[in-house]
C-alpha cells in the first residue's frame, strides 16, 4: 500500500512538472538557468546549509537537554545532510522511517518519535506564523486571492500552535492523556499504550529550562531567516527582483505547501507554487521555474554529501568514527 501510494505521488509529480514547464519556454528557461553566476550559486549553497542542516542540527542538540536521548552535534548535522536526499527521493514514510531509526539508536523509539514531532511541529510554526504576519503586512498589494493564502498559513499556524501546546504545558499535556483514555475502547490495546508512551515521552520536554527554550526558538527563527537570505542572494543573479518582504513571505508560502502529501519531496507543489506566487509580482514563469529548479538542484547536492558519508560509514562496517560522538 505504501509503495502504490508513492507511484501515485510520483505520477502526480510529473504530471505537475510536466504542466509548469508547458507554461515556459523552453528556450527562455535554459536562459534563465544559465544566467546564475557561480559565485551566488555557491554563496546560496553556503547559506542554505547554513539554515537546513546546521542551525536546524542545533535545534534538536538543544532538545535533546531533555537527557532521554544521547546524540551529538556531528552525528545530527551529518543525519540532516543524509535525509536532505532520501527525502527528495523516497516515499515519505520511509525518509521519515530512517530519520525515526537512527534517533532510536540513541534511546527509545517513543523518545526519537517524539523528538521528531517536536522538530516539525516547531519548523511549522516559525513558517506559518512568519508567513501569516508577512502575509498580512503586504495584503494590499496582492490580489483578491490572496486573501485565501493568508487563511491558510493562518489556519497551519494556530494547528501547529495546538500541537506545541502538549510539549511545553502540562495542562495541554494532561488533557491530550484524558482524550486518549476515553478514546481507549476504540482503538486496538497495542495503540493505546503506544499513545500513552508517546505522550510520556512528550512531558520530558516540560524539563527544558526557559534558557533552552528560547534556544530553541532563536534556532527556529534563525533557520527561516537564512532560508530567506539564501533566496535573495539567488535572486541577485536572476532576471527579477522583488522586495524582500514579498520574498519572505513566499517563501515560507511555498514551504507550507510543499508539505502537502500530494507529490514526492514536494517537487512540483514548490515549483508550482513559486510560479503562482512570484507571478503576483510580475516574475515571468520561466524565471520562477529557474528560481525553483535551482534551489531543488542545490538540495540535491547538499543531499548527496549525506548519501556519500552513509557510504563511506557501511563501507567500514558503520563505524561512527568519521563524526565525533
Amino acid at each position: 500500500m505504501g509503495y502504490f501510494r508513492f507511484f501515485v505521488r510520483a505520477v502526480f509529480t510529473v504530471v505537475i512538472l510536466i504542466g509548469c514547464i508547458y507554461l515556459v519556454d523552453i528556450d527562455e528557461l535554459g536562459s534563465a538557468l544559465t544566467m546564475a553566476q557561480p559565485h551566488y550559486l555557491f554563496m546560496t549553497i553556503l547559506i542554505t546549509v547554513l539554515g537546513t542542516i546546521i542551525v536546524p542540527a542545533l535545534l534538536t542538540w538543544n532538545a535533546l537537554h531533555v537527557e532521554r536521548l544521547t546524540l551529538s552535534l556531528g552525528r545530527l548535522v551529518m543525519i540532516n545532510f543524509a535525509m536532505r536526499f532520501y527525502m527528495l527521493v523516497l516515499p515519505r514514510p520511509v525518509s521519515l522511517g530512517m530519520r525515526w531509526m537512527r534517533y532510536k539508536k540513541a534511546g527509545t523509539g517513543y523518545d526519537a518519535l517524539a523528538l521528531m514531532v517536536f522538530e516539525r511541529i516547531v519548523q511549522m510554526l516559525v513558517y506559518s506564523f512568519s508567513a501569516t504576519l508577512l502575509l498580512g503586512l503586504s495584503m494590499q498589494s496582492l490580489p483578491d486571492y490572496g486573501g485565501y493564502i493568508w487563511l491558510m498559513a493562518a489556519f497551519t499556524f494556530l494547528v501547529a500552535l495546538l500541537g506545541i501546546a502538549p510539549f511545553f504545558s502540562s495542562l495541554a499535556n494532561r488533557l491530550l492523556g484524558w482524550f486518549v483514555a476515553i478514546s481507549e475502547q476504540f482503538m486496538p490495546r497495542f495503540i493505546y499504550r503506544g499513545l500513552v508512551k508517546l505522550l510520556d515521552a512528550v512531558a520530558v520536554f516540560h524539563k527544558l529550562t526557559a534558557m533552552r527554550v528560547l534556544f530553541v526558538v532563536a534556532c527556529s527563527v534563525a533557520g527561516y531567516v537564512l532560508l530567506v537570505g539564501a533566496s535573495w542572494v539567488l535572486m541577485q543573479t536572476m532576471n527579477f527582483s522583488i522586495p524582500l518582504l514579498a520574498l519572505a513571505w513566499i517563501r515560507s508560502t511555498v514551504f507550507l505547501i510543499a508539505q502537502i502529501p500530494l507529490t514526492v519531496g514536494g517537487i512540483g507543489l514548490r515549483e508550482a507554487g513559486f510560479i503562482g506566487l512570484l507571478g503576483m509580482y510580475g516574475v515571468s514563469e520561466h524565471d520562477a521555474l529557474a528560481f525553483s529548479l535551482l534551489f531543488l538542484c542545490m538540495h540535491i547536492l547538499i543531499g548527496l554529501i549525506g548519501v556519500a558519508y552513509d557510504g563511506f560509514r557501511w563501507l567500514f562496517n558503520g563505524s561512527d568514527k568519521f563524526v565525533s560522538e
